[in-house]
């Protein structure tokens, strides 16, 4: 059994306890792994160390580093405004929010509707069409791509954005509005 994006598991078990449910039978499998492309996380559970479990890190021979650009603000709604402003329409963006709530929010105040779709959850598409938006999927898509694109925590990890040209990709965090929205630099960023 492999078990892929193992950090996830350590990180969200505060406010997602099932998802360590799979750990039982995890245990009983006689080959098992589990891997993340983030910096490996310690496990609590005493079954790690009694089956022998070790930590086996690849380095990369290559800087796989990318440039960020972070915005602290007192207005979210300025910023990205402002931010969009600044890049104009040339290329798509991919807008990552942890919160279906500060997506809805932001783009009505943006008034940016008509040119955004969002990606998220089944469970939230269906909160996102009880707001009359209709373009929402759970399954990504680019025939389903759009100027703007919001983009839940589904989409943090394990997922590949490969396209022939080179998107704006902002990382949007508002822990007043939504505290699990913060995102974790060393794990979701790298991402």
């Amino acid at each position: 059994m492999l078990m892929d994006e193992a950090h996830k598991y350590s990180e969200d078990v505060g406010y997602r306890p099932m998802i360590i449910n799979p750990f039982d039978y995890f245990f009983e499998c006689d080959q098992k792994a589990m891997v993340s492309a983030t910096p490996a996380i310690q496990f609590s559970d005493p079954r790690f160390v009694q089956q022998g479990f070790q930590h086996i890190k690849l380095i990369p021979t290559f800087d796989y580093r990318q440039d960020l650009r972070l915005i602290t603000t007192n207005s979210i709604v300025h910023s990205v405004r402002e931010y969009l402003n600044q890049i104009g329409d040339s290329e798509p963006v991919f807008i990552f929010a942890n919160s279906l709530e500060l997506i809805m929010s932001l783009m009505k105040y943006l008034k940016v509707e008509s040119h955004s779709s969002v990606f998220c959850s089944n469970v939230g598409m269906e909160t996102i069409k009880a707001n009359d938006f209709r373009a929402v999927s759970d399954m990504w898509d680019e025939t389903n791509m759009n100027q703007l694109n919001w983009l839940t925590c589904r989409y943090y990890v394990a997922f590949d954005l490969e396209l022939p040209i080179k998107p704006h990709v902002l990382i949007l965090t508002d822990c007043y509005f939504a505290r699990h929205s913060m995102v974790n630099p060393s794990t979701d960023a790298v991402q």
